[in-house]
């Protein structure tokens, strides 16, 4: 399909820009896959990446020309005001937990390359003070096979009490509500470019505990949270721990006016306007 749609962009558009959220899409990085976008690549007039990562690799890996390549940050369109009451709320109705648990988050659709398998064994393996945890699912599982793993899992080491998967399209309106009731977000992805997750964590000040995959060490350290190599290992359990003793609900509105300047939409489009100005890089 995105074959077709570059061709007759390029067939039918004079001037015309992609925006490449993701190099190759998840889970889908064959040779085949890499063959069909090192072409796709070569169509529009300008290609728009989020991280210089993701552009040295166009470079480097897919012979894109360094000149019709433009860095754009991921913005934000919204910041929360973290209204307390709509925590408590969706401890209650949503989670059915007290505000006595801290909850971590993982947020968002259910895929492999985001490493909830090996999360949830050192979830279970390294107990102690994280007995008082609570892991929250919040997303979709498409993938049947995924899903019965992560289950059995979850039952083999005893944590049906300690997890709770929302196994579904989660609603705008429930958005809000997760992401003011969580304590930390966690991404133990096993590769990314980067992504749209940690930046709902950054509008609602929410920490985030990853992985050291793609572009995530540049923006996990404003979230207050850490980057801990590329495996999940009881030092990513530690770095849970040492970042729900260290912040606050207080830290977190610091951190949503951090986040304001850096990637509020007048920032961070800069860099595409100026492009666009420039035509010749749209013949």
């Amino acid at each position: 399909m995105v074959l077709v749609e570059a061709v007759l962009a390029w067939m039918l558009i004079r001037k015309w820009v992609l925006s490449v959220h993701n190099i190759v899409p998840h889970e889908s990085e064959g040779t085949i896959d890499k063959l069909l976008y090192r072409f796709v690549y070569k169509l529009p007039g300008l290609l728009v990446v989020h991280t210089e990562l993701m552009r040295q690799v166009l470079i480097s890996d897919f012979d894109v020309c360094e000149s019709r390549i433009v860095v754009v940050e991921h913005g934000i369109d919204v910041f929360s005001e973290l209204p307390y009451e709509t925590r408590a709320h969706a401890r209650h109705s949503l989670l059915g937990i007290d505000d006595c648990k801290k909850v971590i988050l993982s947020f968002g659709k259910v895929m492999r390359y985001k490493g909830l398998e090996e999360f949830i064994e050192a979830f279970a393996r390294y107990r102690g003070p994280s007995d008082d945890w609570i892991l929250v699912i919040a997303g979709k599982c498409d993938d049947v096979d995924l899903r019965n793993s992560l289950r059995s899992r979850i039952v083999n080491w005893n944590l049906s009490s300690r997890v709770v998967w929302l196994d579904r399209f989660i609603e705008s309106s429930e958005v809000e509500g997760l992401l003011c009731a969580a304590d930390v977000m966690i991404m133990p992805y096993r590769h990314i470019d980067q992504s749209g997750v940690i930046f709902s964590a950054l509008s609602f000040g929410l920490p985030v505990v990853a992985t050291d995959v793609g572009s995530l060490k540049h923006y996990v350290p404003l979230s207050g949270g850490a980057v801990v190599g590329s495996v999940v290992s009881e030092d990513f359990i530690r770095a849970i721990r040492n970042t729900l003793h260290k912040i606050s609900w207080l830290d977190r509105g610091n951190t949503i006016n951090s986040a304001k300047v850096k990637y509020g939409w007048r920032t961070v489009l800069t860099p595409l306007i100026s492009s666009y100005s420039n035509a010749s890089c749209l013949q």
